[in-house]
């Protein structure tokens, strides 16, 4: 999670999605051993490419941890009780949550 609070940092969303992507099939479906610093690698560099991978296992321990912190305290002042958990807002303003399958309401 710290690598990925990393690659949010460095590449925002999009670089996040990316990531994502890879480590999803990587895991689910090859069987890969993507929470071994190895495979965890290898998804980043397929995704983001070698050079901003390196960079955000780099950042990790340190920029990946103080966002990580960040987002669970926010997740917890939110109510967060479980994942997945999100926080969604409409283009009125109104904020709703979502948890694991829970139906999104209609706003």
């Amino acid at each position: 999670m710290r690598a990925l609070c990393a690659v949010a940092v460095l590449g925002g969303q999009d670089a996040l999605i990316k990531c994502l992507d890879e480590l999803y099939p990587a895991y689910w479906v090859h069987g890969k051993a993507t929470h071994e610093k190895e495979g965890l690698m290898a998804c980043l560099s397929k995704a983001l490419g070698e050079e901003m991978a390196r960079k955000a296992m780099e950042m990790a321990p340190k920029e990946g941890k103080e966002l990580l912190g960040k987002n669970t305290d926010q997740a917890f002042a939110e109510g967060a009780f479980g994942l997945p958990w999100f926080v969604a807002e409409n283009s009125k303003g109104e904020r709703d949550v979502v948890w694991g399958w829970t139906i999104w309401r209609s706003w």
